[in-house]
C-alpha cells in the first residue's frame, strides 16, 4: 500500500516557509537553467534538523547528488555540493535543502507529504530550488525519516533523490510507487536489503532525464524560423521570426519584439506578456509550446478578431 505522496512544485507563498529567503516569486515548476554546467546544492544551517543526525544529513545528500551526477551528461551538467556560505549568482539556480518543523507547511497536517521542491525568484534576482524535508513532531509520530531501512519509517536517501529529481526538473513518472525513483509514491520501509535496491536510477528514470537534457539546451530554441499561422477561416500570417536566449528568451520579428525572463524555459508553454504583445504587435496572446513529438509550435490569437492560430515553427 502507499503510503503517501510526494509533492512537487506547490504554488503556495514560499516567502511564509522559506524563513529569511527574500522571495518575489514562485515559479511554475523546477529544474536548472541551460546555460549552467555546474548546479549547487548547499544544505541550509539555519534550518537542520531536530531529529536527525546532521552530518549524516550531510552525507547521504551527498551520496545521492554522486547518485545522480553519474546519470548527469558530464560535459553538459553537473551537480556539485557547496558550503551554506559561499556566495549566490545572479540567475543561478541553487538547490537548498532545509528542514522545517511547522506540519502546517505539509500536507496532511503534516502526515502525508515528507517533503517538497519550489523553485522562486527572490527579490535579487537569485533563482533558489527549495527541498524542505518534514521535520515536524507529526510526521515524527506517524513514521518520520530514517537512514538504515528500519521498519515503519521512510528512508530519508529515497525521498532525498527524489526530491533532488525534482530540481533538476524532472517530474513524476506513472502513478505507482518507488521504483522507479520518481514515482510519485513510496512505502514504509520493509527491511535494510530492499530499501538499498530501491536507491537506483532505473531506466524509466534515465528517459526522463534524457528528456529533459534534450529540452534544456539552448540550441533546442534558439534559432531563425519561419512561421505560417493558419486560422480555422483560411487566413494565414506568414512570420519570420528570430529567438535568441540568453538572461532573457527574446522573440523578435521585423515590425515588433517581446521577452521573457529566462527562467520560462523550466515551464512550458512559454507565453509571453500579453500586455508588451498588444503595444507591440497585432496579437493578443503568442506561446511557444512542444508537441507529442517534441516539436516547436507557435500558438497566437489576434488582438481584434480573436482568432487563435497555430503553426509549426520551420528552422531556418
Amino acid at each position: 500500500m502507499v503510503r503517501a505522496l510526494f509533492v512537487c512544485g506547490l504554488l503556495s507563498l514560499l516567502s511564509s516557509r522559506a524563513g529569511a529567503w527574500d522571495v518575489e516569486r514562485v515559479l511554475k515548476a523546477s529544474g536548472i537553467l541551460p546555460h549552467q554546467r555546474v548546479a549547487e546544492v548547499r544544505i541550509d544551517a539555519s534550518a537542520p534538523s531536530t531529529r536527525l543526525d546532521n552530518a549524516r544529513v550531510a552525507a547521504v545528500i551527498a551520496h545521492a547528488v554522486a547518485t545522480w551526477n553519474k546519470e548527469l551528461p558530464r560535459d553538459e551538467l553537473q551537480l556539485v555540493m557547496k558550503p551554506w556560505t559561499a556566495p549566490l549568482k545572479r540567475r543561478e539556480v541553487v538547490i537548498v535543502c532545509r528542514f522545517d518543523a511547522d506540519a502546517s507547511h505539509f500536507k496532511g497536517a503534516g502526515v502525508d507529504e515528507y517533503a517538497y521542491t519550489e523553485t522562486a525568484v527572490t527579490r535579487a534576482q537569485e533563482l533558489v530550488t527549495f527541498i524542505t524535508f518534514n521535520d515536524s513532531e507529526a510526521f515524527y509520530r506517524s513514521a518520520g525519516f530514517h537512514f538504515d531501512g528500519e521498519r515503519s519509517s521512510i528512508d530519508f536517501e529515497l525521498v532525498a533523490l527524489h526530491e533532488l529529481g525534482h530540481a533538476l526538473g524532472l517530474p513524476h513518472e506513472g502513478s505507482g510507487k518507488v521504483p522507479p525513483l520518481m514515482a510519485p509514491g513510496i512505502d514504509w520501509n520493509a527491511t535494510m536489503g530492499e530499501v538499498a535496491r530501491l536507491r537506483v536510477v532505473t531506466p524509466a528514470d534515465r528517459k526522463l532525464l534524457d528528456r529533459m537534457v534534450h529540452r534544456r539546451k539552448p540550441g533546442r530554441l534558439a534559432g531563425q524560423y519561419t512561421c505560417e499561422l493558419a486560422s480555422a477561416s483560411g487566413h494565414t500570417d506568414r512570420l519570420a521570426l528570430t529567438i535568441t536566449v540568453a538572461e532573457e528568451i527574446v522573440l523578435e520579428h521585423k515590425d515588433w519584439r517581446v521577452a521573457v525572463p529566462v527562467e520560462a524555459l523550466l515551464s512550458w508553454p512559454i507565453e509571453f506578456p500579453a500586455a508588451e504583445l498588444k503595444r507591440a504587435s497585432a496579437y493578443q496572446a503568442f506561446k511557444l509550446v512542444l508537441d507529442e513529438h517534441d516539436e516547436l509550435r507557435a500558438i497566437a490569437e489576434l488582438a481584434r478578431v480573436r482568432d487563435r492560430r497555430m503553426c509549426l515553427m520551420t528552422r531556418q
